[in-house]
């Protein structure tokens, strides 16, 4: 056994960290050594200045914290002063040509459309920048608009009308009564201003009659044209603001200020809705001033601190520091600095010289390798998934602990030589580690599931050669990834021609989905489990090999995908399940989707075409994604699952609980409209108890985000009734039924009596 090693190999290059072997390995060395010394005086002297910079630390915050308060304060009553002059500007600027004689004449005379464009819209443009304007006559139909300057068809009034509605409507009241209030030298007619959207753009809207200026043009109250002016206020208004105001990075945002050192005041209808925000960059003296002495300050407290500490540390760590760098040295080029497991070059090293171990015991090589990490990286970061890589050493290693050495080959892949062991006891270790990197990671309190996969080789049975051996690990290791991932395979002599086997097969497939021979579709239903009712049907690709038979998907459907075959037999598959569904009386039908029919750009438009040509409702197709490609936040994939929800597509989330699952994604219940419970679980969810638990908790969970469950793989009835009382929405396995041809579905769908559409869950 490893375990029995001397120091120089299994104890010093082993699966635990140095602190936890056992006999034989060099103590740590201390950095320090007078513990009475640190005790009664360095710590004391330490403590006490580190208070005494923290003291003042968190007095000058304070200081800086009320000074910026203060000043914040009236700048926030400086952006609501000009936000309250808006509304008055806008109107003086319309009453320079809406009081006017000559525009009351042009309006009413369509002769006149070229001055009344020139003078009630271009220049409004051109002189007050002014986005809009339309003319409204006394039936308040619009006879006349222009958009940033240039005239259009009166028919984009429409673009605004809901906005200006209200307002129309109060300053046709006043017109009717006459009524001239708030006038004055500088405001001669009635006007109404408020906040709305032009053609989607935020803006303040402005209503003024078009009335005479000197009397002399009679107008019956309530029936004068009304000119409207628009300015949008996310283009350069604030921008010009900022600098007329001094108001630094003054802009307009649609939702509330988040970005650091800004702030943000919310632009309210009369009616008292929330239509944007104006965010700008307030000036903080507090903060400048101390940013500007920070430094200073900074590098004084530093430099007493160091200085002590330099001094503490001096004496007793001189003799010391030769001795600790050499075996720093020493233990990095041995091992990975992530997870602090022996390294490639010391994998294969321990490996040679188990092999050559006189003894020949028996053994075995486990390569091992996280099941999609690059997409995990991808979607939540490299430092969450250094975390992931961490701890998935951590748990192999204390698995492997007393009884195999754990090692770190590369980034994604970990190594594990076992000897002493035979073919029970090695499938033995292998399960253990499933097990215990089964187990949800914590990365930011939220709970993420992941998988591994592992090839393994023994010896000697299959050679005593480390070369030799590791090569049959990784053709074992992709073995156990193309069968599904997730579990361990055992090299064996098939193996080798199994790659031919799939290159064969893939060229066959190729040949097949050129005119679909063989290639069908099944269908297994899915009950609701409250009343055990079908509601809908999973639909299942399948591929009868003139020469093979009958072809899992499970072999055929990685092989489409590795060699980019999966579009074409997905666009058939989903065709074909459209289809289907259109004919019968069931909620929905579910297609499965790969993550490369997802990143193809022209996804949707296949989805699309289908529904259309089938005459299949969008709201009755049921799309089940992987979660490898629902971690995939930017990019093809996100965009193509935005489309099919707005186009009315549900989502499902399959085989929930395999790979890098995470509670708190759930809270994207725009994203996802059903979990399927990946079959693992609820086949166990009988037995085991941690089953159990983690099919409850998803269903818990899902629920409070309002979205469906589906369990997969319910074979037994025990399960079937757990499932139901703890709230499960929908119930799929052989219990019920197992996937039919498409003539078998029809009869036991007509057979139960539906005659109506239901919808699912």
């Amino acid at each position: 056994m490893l375990a029995e090693r001397s120091t120089s190999t299994a104890q010093e290059h082993g699966s635990c960290a140095p602190r936890d072997c056992g006999q034989g390995m060099t103590k740590p060395l201390r950095i320090y050594s007078g513990r009475r010394f640190f005790l009664l005086t360095a710590a004391p002297i330490f403590c006490a200045a580190v208070a005494f910079c923290l003291g003042a630390y968190l007095f000058l915050q304070w200081s800086v914290r009320a000074v910026d308060a203060a000043a914040i304060a009236r700048q926030e009553e400086r952006v609501e002063m000009v936000m309250g002059r808006l509304r008055t500007e806008i109107a003086r600027d319309q009453e320079s040509v809406t009081a006017w004689d000559d525009a009351v004449s042009a309006v009413r005379d369509p002769a006149q459309e070229g001055w009344v464009d020139l003078n009630l819209g271009v220049w409004l443009h051109d002189y007050f920048s002014h986005d809009a304007a339309y003319i409204l006559d006394a039936r308040d139909q619009p006879v006349y608009a222009s958009v940033d300057g240039r005239k259009i068809a009166p028919a984009h009034y429409d673009q605004i009308r809901d906005a200006a509605q209200p307002m129309l409507a109060r300053l046709r009241e006043r017109l009717h009564r006459d009524d001239h209030g708030g006038t004055d030298d500088h405001m001669l007619g009635p006007g109404v201003s408020d906040f709305g959207f032009d053609h989607g753009h935020p803006a303040l809207i402005s209503l003024k009659p078009i009335i005479s200026y000197t009397g002399k043009i009679f107008q019956v109250p309530g029936t004068e044209y009304v000119h409207i002016a628009v300015r949008r206020l996310d283009g350069d208004f604030f921008p010009r603001l900022a600098a007329l105001y001094r108001v630094d990075n003054l802009a307009y945002a649609p939702r509330r200020a988040v970005l650091p050192g800004f702030e943000s005041l919310p632009i309210r209808t009369r009616a008292g809705a929330t239509i944007g925000y104006v965010i700008w960059r307030p000036y903080r003296p507090g903060t400048e001033v101390f940013q500007s002495i920070a430094p200073a300050i900074g590098g004084i407290l530093a430099a007493l601190l160091a200085a002590l500490g330099a001094g503490l540390r001096l004496w007793h760590g001189r003799n010391l520091s030769s001795r600790i760098q050499e075996e720093r040295i020493h233990h990095l080029v041995h091992h990975d600095a992530l997870t602090d497991l022996p390294n490639r070059a010391e994998f294969h090293h321990l490996l040679d010289q188990v092999l050559a171990d006189p003894t020949g015991r028996e053994g075995a090589v486990l390569y091992l390798d996280i099941d999609h990490l690059k997409a995990f990286n991808a979607s939540r970061g490299h430092a969450a998934g250094d975390a992931v890589v961490r701890e998935t050493g951590r748990r192999i290693a204390e698995v492997a602990a007393g009884r195999a050495l754990a090692c770190r080959l590369d980034g994604d892949e970990f190594g594990v030589i076992a000897t002493g062991v035979d073919e029970a006891g090695t499938q033995a270790l292998c399960e253990e580690i499933l097990a215990a990197v089964r187990v949800p990671i914590a990365i930011a309190n939220d709970p993420v599931f992941i998988g591994i996969s592992i090839g393994v080789a023994r010896f000697p049975e299959h050679g005593v050669e480390s070369s030799e051996l590791f090569r049959k690990a990784d053709v074992a290791l992709h073995q156990a990834k193309s069968d599904g991932r997730g579990h361990a395979a055992e090299f064996n002599a098939k193996l080798d021609t199994m790659l031919i086997e799939r290159a064969e097969i893939e060229n066959d497939l190729r040949i097949a989905l050129r005119d679909f021979t063989g290639i069908s579709v099944h269908y297994q239903p899915i009950f609701r489990a409250s009343d055990r009712t079908l509601v809908a049907a999973e639909a299942l690709a399948r591929w009868q090999h003139p020469t093979r038979g009958w072809i899992s998907p499970a072999q055929f459907i990685p092989i489409a995908e590795s060699s980019n075959l999966i579009k074409r037999l997905g666009a058939h598959v989903l065709r074909v399940s459209c289809r289907a569904a259109a004919e019968w009386k069931i909620g929905c039908i579910a297609v499965n989707v790969s993550v490369i029919q997802l990143r193809d750009p022209a996804f949707v438009a296949t989805v699309r075409a289908a529904l259309d040509d089938e005459g299949l409702p969008p709201e009755r197709l049921e799309l089940e994604i992987t979660e490898s490609t629902w971690v995939e936040d930017g990019g093809q994939c996100a965009i193509n699952l935005r489309e099919l929800r707005e186009l009315g597509v549900r989502i499902a989330l399959d085989d929930f609980g395999t790979g890098f699952s995470t509670f708190g994604r759930l809270h994207e219940a725009e994203t996802v409209d059903r979990i399927k419970i990946d079959q693992s679980f609820v086949m166990g969810s009988g037995q085991a108890k941690g089953d159990k638990a983690i099919v409850r908790a998803i269903v818990d969970l899902a629920r409070t985000k309002g979205i469906a469950t589906t369990a997969e793989g319910v074979e037994t009835l025990e399960s079937a009734e757990f499932l139901t009382r703890i709230g499960c929405d929908e119930l799929q396995g052989f219990l019920f039924a197992r996937p039919l041809p498409y003539d078998e579905a029809t009869a036991l769908i007509r057979d139960l009596g539906y005659e109506t559409p239901m919808l699912a869950g």
